[in-house]
């Protein structure tokens, strides 16, 4: 029988060991398993949501593929984004394939991983992989999409992610530290993540501060989104 590994830990993914073990989990078999099954569940949980109040919910989807990015590291979590994208697709399409949102579903899926992966998972870093997730994929990266395709104007599309991706932050965050708190004990026993892991509590602090700079990009991108939305356009036109 084949001695499973520990997986190790780094202080952060700036070293070329780092990349080196996330590039060795292309390679295991194990790990390639247990990416599928966690693809196949993030494919089935994509229209599942907690319904929070009038006209907003949380999808649960992006449960999922927080702990696939904390246990495949960032090299396989953009195969997975991708494969999931097109599997959604193909299983319920919606309109036109736009290969623009698997670059997307790529950015989120890493987004997760470069946080969250080989290092020790705390409240910080669940926030930091969020807020990355709610900033750069939900409001910016898809809205200028929107905006490319259909020329409504990136503020209409704006307008119903701001507030939304704002405000759910917390709520969010919050489920990932309950999420992680709960299943960190059995992945580090089946040797997914890094030991020792620490059961997490949420800084109501660290919230606020996160949730402030998040409001605070989304601005500074309202302020500038005629060089962003030149640049995406120009990024679209070499997807397609």
């Amino acid at each position: 029988m084949t001695k499973i590994q520990s997986v190790p830990q780094f202080l952060s993914p700036f070293s070329a060991a780092y990349w080196k073990s996330a590039a060795r989990e292309v390679k295991s078999v194990r790990k390639l398993a247990i990416c599928a099954v966690l693809i196949a569940i993030r494919v089935a949980l994509k229209t599942v949501y907690i319904p929070v109040g009038e006209s907003l919910s949380i999808y649960v989807g992006f449960l999922v593929n927080a702990v696939s990015g904390a246990v495949c590291g960032p090299v396989l979590s953009l195969i997975s984004g991708a494969v999931c994208d097109i599997i959604g697709f193909l299983i319920a399409p919606n309109g036109p394939f736009m290969p623009v949102f698997t670059l997307i579903e790529m950015f989120c899926a890493f987004s997760y991983s470069i946080c969250l992966y080989s290092v020790k998972i705390t409240p910080a870093k669940l926030l930091l992989s969020k807020a990355l997730v709610n900033i750069f994929g939900n409001v910016i990266f898809t809205s200028l999409a929107l905006n490319a395709f259909y020329g409504k104007g990136v503020y209409y599309y704006m307008a119903t992610r701001i507030a939304k991706n704002i405000l759910m932050l917390p709520v969010e965050v919050m489920l990932l530290v309950v999420l992680f708190n709960a299943l960190t004990p059995a992945l580090v026993k089946m040797k997914l993540i890094p030991a020792p892991q620490e059961k997490m509590k949420l800084s109501v602090a660290k919230v606020i501060i996160v949730v402030a700079l998040t409001a605070l990009v989304v601005i500074l991108t309202v302020l500038y989104f005629d060089k962003l939305n030149t640049f995406f356009k120009g990024l679209l036109v070499v997807s397609q």
